[in-house]
């Protein structure tokens, strides 16, 4: 039966991998051997990035990239440029010679362990797109072992205190876990906040075996995913609260600016959410710099964005068109399909708004596909959400309905009932104006339940009121509606 070999780069050498249990294939040669070969082997590597001789290995490769591992993640700091120079070819190179191993499962475990190593490396010298390559190649290993991809697919509920333990003792596990967390926290947030609190929770408790550095870093990341995801799920107090986790953690890393950077763009958002305009725009101009600066383009683009939706909002809409449309010119905006939806989204409300129907249709159509291929519920909702607002200033009721049940339905199953309510209290709104009051009030009754839950504002409890004697008059009244939807738009003030 084959034996699993840990990762655990934090060990002198990976739980004995000539030799000892965990080794997956016979031992070829000595340990000293294998030394030996690996010191000379690095030494050509560091001096010349060149790896042709581990090719003339044979079937003493993976011994040798075993202790190759081993003496990697003892190199001193200084070394570090040498050091990624050299790591780069290696995963390539086991990659194209599989057949050297009892198994590819071996393989790609050594593959993963080299990827985290140049992952590691170019992090923490703040080469941040390529430590990202990194993550996702080393995630890309992981996952290509069955056990170790069947771990990540678990519930948190599914996930015992052993299989928890066992895996993520596994640093490329960890990674892996935290790369997938990113690609998620937009898609899936309800499911993405309860991973990355509770993954963060279990690290910070243990993994004391990573290293100060590593352990900072992964605390730093899962509790941004998990702002991210508490930002969809508009749970702001909450946000506040993670966000300066996350600068503190990443404080505690090498080479920390460029993470700070990105959380400080997380927090211009969240203000954004509260409707603090103004501080926005104070913010977002060093920020954005600092962003280009790190080669964090998709940040910097998503920071112009944030700065176009804050300029629309403040009436300031030539303003805002004006970035919006320079956006829409850049490459880096048409390669990511979030971002580029969502300028065509704001840019197709801006159009409408000013008396351009045709022309701010035809930009929200546009959208459509993009936004699906972006594969973000939560942003097609907005989109939708958009179009219904523009149909019903427009006079299509009827299409406002349609457009409005959509965003609802997909806020509600993203577990985002706070923007699921309140476009449910717009969509009662159309279905009143269009004699249907009776699916007016059921739609009112569900926002309304919501409201019991939660602690709301002074404000909004009188406007609540209005509604619900409304309701018990078996009409819902226009002007209760109108002080409600202005209400919910404050609530994330409120919740602070």
């Amino acid at each position: 039966m084959l034996r699993r070999v840990s990762s655990s780069l934090s060990s002198d050498a990976i739980r004995g991998w000539i030799g000892a249990p965990g080794r997956q294939v016979d031992t070829g040669l000595s340990r000293s051997s294998a030394l030996e070969l690996a010191q000379r082997t690095w030494e050509v590597l560091v001096r010349k990035g060149d790896c042709s001789d581990l090719v003339k290995l044979g079937s003493d490769l993976p011994d040798v990239l075993y202790a190759l591992v081993s003496l990697v993640q003892q190199c001193e700091t200084d070394r570090l440029a040498g050091t990624l120079q050299a790591l780069r070819s290696i995963p390539g190179l086991i990659e194209d010679n599989l057949g050297a191993f009892g198994d590819e499962l071996e393989a790609y475990h050594l593959a993963a362990s080299f990827a985290y190593l140049a992952w590691s490396s170019s992090r923490r010298q703040g080469l941040v797109p390529e430590a990202r390559s990194w993550e996702g190649r080393c995630a890309a290993y992981v996952m290509a072992q069955a056990d170790a991809n069947a771990f990540l697919r678990l519930t948190v509920a599914e996930k015992t205190e052993g299989l928890t333990r066992r895996f993520l003792s596994e640093p490329t596990t960890v990674l892996a876990i935290c790369w997938s967390l990113t690609n998620d926290r937009n898609r899936a947030p309800a499911r993405v906040a309860r991973d990355a609190e509770a993954t963060f929770r279990w690290l910070w408790e243990h993994g004391s075996f990573l290293g100060n550095d590593d352990q900072s870093y992964f605390c730093g990341d899962l509790a941004f995913s998990l702002v991210t995801a508490l930002r969809h799920l508009g749970r702001y107090g909450e946000a506040d609260r993670w966000t300066a986790r996350a600068a503190a953690c990443f404080r505690d890393t090498a080479s920390p600016e460029p993470w700070i950077a990105r959380v400080e763009l997380l927090r211009a958002t969240i203000l954004f959410d509260k409707h603090l305009h103004v501080e926005v725009l104070r913010r977002l101009p060093p920020l954005l710099e600092d962003l280009e600066r790190f080669g964090l383009t998709v940040d910097s683009q998503r920071g112009r964005l944030l700065q176009a939706v804050v300029l629309k909002d403040m009436e300031r809409r030539d303003e805002a068109l004006d970035l919006l449309l320079a956006m829409l010119d850049t490459a880096e905006v048409r390669d990511d399909s979030l971002v580029h939806g969502l300028v065509l989204a704001n840019i197709g409300e801006i159009r409408s708004s000013q008396g351009h129907f045709a022309a701010g249709m035809a930009s929200l159509s546009e959208a459509v596909p993009v936004l699906k291929k972006a594969a973000t519920p939560w942003a097609f909702a907005n989109l939708q959400g958009t179009i219904a607002e523009v149909l019903r200033d427009n006079a299509d009721i009827v299409g406002a309905i349609s457009a409005f049940q959509s965003a609802v339905s997909i806020y509600t199953e993203q577990g985002m009932e706070g923007k699921a309510c309140y476009v449910r209290v717009l969509l009662a709104q159309c279905l009143a104006a269009a004699g249907r009051d009776n699916e007016a009030t059921q739609e009112l009754l569900v926002a309304l339940s919501h409201f019991d839950k939660e602690a709301v504002a002074p404000d909004a409890l009188a406007a609540i009121a209005l509604l619900r004697e409304s309701i018990r008059r078996q009409k819902a009244d226009p002007e209760a509606l109108r002080a409600l939807r202005q209400q919910i738009q404050k609530m994330g003030e409120v919740e602070q």
